[in-house]
């Protein structure tokens, strides 16, 4: 299984991704919940999922729009003083959720495929931190 067979599993499953990853990410490091206080959570759900199809492009073909998104979000988070750290938190917590939805699915080189693909969509993020792009 690949990132995006196993993405595309996890939404064809009718789970609700967004539910069990945010739960996850709240009790394992409730110190990140205060990044959400004004956030609409029914959106930022599903932002989730465009999130993690978006990561599984990047892993897969990483396009330029995806790119500059990426640098643009970056920035965002920047704006909104995520730091740097909280990324890997949330890779944490999102390679929980993922293991526990995926089950017997889930083995020790699809965590590695999405440990890469994670990485190398935080980096292009964290180019947003650095060159502040902007719209």
């Amino acid at each position: 299984m690949q990132v995006s067979t196993s993405l595309a599993a996890v939404l064809d499953s009718q789970t609700l991704l967004g539910e069990l990853f945010y739960k996850q990410l709240f009790e394992d490091y409730p110190e990140l919940r205060r990044y959400f206080s004004e956030i609409d959570m029914p959106r930022q759900r599903m932002m989730l999922t465009m999130a993690l199809t978006i990561i599984a492009q990047v892993h897969d073909t990483p396009r330029r729009a995806t790119v500059a998104y990426l640098r643009y979000l970056g920035t965002r988070h920047y704006d909104r003083a995520i730091p740097r750290e909280a990324y890997d938190l949330w890779r944490r917590a999102m390679l929980a959720t993922l293991a526990g939805l995926l089950g017997s699915d889930w083995t020790e080189s699809l965590e590695a495929d999405w440990n890469d693909a994670i990485d190398q969509t935080v980096k292009i993020m964290m180019e947003g931190y650095d060159q502040r792009f902007h719209v």
